[in-house]
């Protein structure tokens, strides 16, 4: 009896420790897919919601000149995408390979020193990445317009002016890329208990970040366009469109961070029964043997 009790209690261990929620001897799991995906889904559907009603306002205001539904739609659908889409992939990426490779260090408990470097290192790169999106599409909108050997002339023009006015606004996706791995990392470190209520508080502090970071963004590309428009200073046109991207990524940011928290909650829950179900039965099967 003293036997099988001994080895009945060293295989609750080895289970318990397989199936907890440390890295198995396989090595982490990837978790790439499921955020780029519910930010790409949620970025889209605000950014075709919002090409609808607000957009053709804003558009009009930008522009000084209306334009269709299909072409407001595919707009805003296009500079959302290159704006979240492509910073948050690869923000994912770049901490699912270190993670791999055991050169993560959590952002929440990690020393400032090491996770502050780190943060701005991912953050700059995703930037620069959806920067050169833009970049590249205005060559080839240039390119395909007026013909590549017209455009040559312009293309150091076109490239400057859309550095000024889109570079700032892929900024945000990066500081969204950066609250989705922040998410993420309490997660892993398990710093509070996750409930509903926890998902509410993470849509909230990210609605509150995110608006900040779309009023400034827009702030700045506002500013470096006076020297263009030959205004002196901001008029109500400039702090209309201010308003319109505060809210836009007020919106992007909640939902965003909302919707991910519950479905890491709900896929950490179903891992958590999944554990236990095969625990139980191995349990059963030890206590037959």
């Amino acid at each position: 009896m003293r036997q099988q009790e001994l080895a009945r209690a060293r295989l609750n261990a080895f289970l318990t420790s397989g199936l907890g929620d440390a890295p198995s001897a396989k090595g982490p799991r990837s978790l790439v897919l499921l955020p780029w995906l519910w930010t790409t889904g949620l970025v889209g559907i605000v950014a075709l919601c919002w090409s609808i009603f607000p957009g053709g306002y804003e558009y009009e205001m930008q522009q000084g000149e209306g334009a269709s539904a299909a072409f407001r739609a595919f707009t805003y659908l296009t500079s959302a995408l290159m704006t979240y889409a492509v910073p948050m992939i690869l923000a994912l990426a770049l901490r699912d390979a270190a993670r791999f490779a055991g050169r993560w260090n959590n952002l929440w408990t990690s020393h400032w020193t090491v996770s502050l470097p780190q943060a701005v290192i991912i953050a700059g790169l995703s930037w620069l990445i959806a920067l050169a999106c833009f970049l590249g599409l205005v060559l080839w909108t240039a390119a395909i317009s007026k013909g590549w050997a017209q455009s040559q002339n312009a293309a150091f023009e076109s490239l400057k002016l859309s550095l000024l006015y889109n570079g700032p606004t892929a900024l945000r996706g990066a500081v969204l890329a950066l609250l989705v791995l922040l998410l993420i990392d309490a997660r892993d470190a398990a710093l509070h208990r996750v409930s509903i209520l926890r998902s509410f508080a993470w849509a909230g502090a990210a609605a509150l970040v995110m608006a900040l970071a779309g009023g400034a963004t827009r702030t700045v590309s506002s500013l470096a366009m006076l020297g263009w428009s030959g205004r002196a200073g901001l008029d109500a046109v400039d702090l209309g469109l201010i308003c319109y991207a505060v809210i836009q990524s007020l919106l992007i940011g909640a939902l965003v961070l909302f919707c991910l928290s519950e479905a890491l909650r709900q896929r950490q829950q179903a891992e958590h029964l999944h554990r236990q179900r095969i625990l139980g039965t191995h349990r059963s099967r030890a206590a037959w043997s």
